[in-house]
């Protein structure tokens, strides 16, 4: 397995205290939840789209300093060869937007045996995959 970095970051157009209570109730009350990424691999003789159900779980982070701070991890729904994520989410005050910053790392299942194709590919997914989960968190706590 390799570890690879992923960040994000997305603005809400809400106030700081405003968005972490929506994210903290929706972390609280439901925890986990599924999104559908997508990517595609142009360039190649055929286009390769992938769609994988994936199964997120977030949580706040207890402990001192961790006010808008959330623990996240991911992984296929069938357990099958695709990144998986360890990371934080924080939700961070910018004067009168906030931001979400996801911050962590993957795997990449096929590591060191991976050729060029099986590497681009997870780096897509697992970009899809915070897409998709930043998207469905934005919709939540925005409504």
């Amino acid at each position: 397995m390799s570890l690879q970095p992923i960040r994000r970051d997305t603005v809400l157009r809400l106030d700081y205290h405003r968005a972490d209570d929506a994210l903290r109730s929706y972390a609280m009350k439901t925890g986990n939840f599924a999104v559908q990424p997508s990517c595609t691999m142009p360039g190649l003789d055929t286009e390769i789209s992938l769609a994988r159900d994936v199964l997120i779980m977030l949580k706040p982070s207890n402990g001192v300093g961790s006010a808008g701070s959330y623990l996240v991890h991911w992984q296929p729904a069938d357990l099958g060869r695709f990144p998986r994520f360890d990371g934080t989410l924080r939700v961070v005050a910018d004067g009168e937007l906030t931001h979400l910053q996801l911050d962590g790392s993957y795997d990449d299942p096929a590591g060191a045996r991976a050729d060029a194709v099986d590497i681009e590919l997870g780096v897509r997914f697992a970009q899809a995959t915070a897409r998709a989960m930043l998207e469905e968190i934005v919709s939540v706590v925005t409504a």
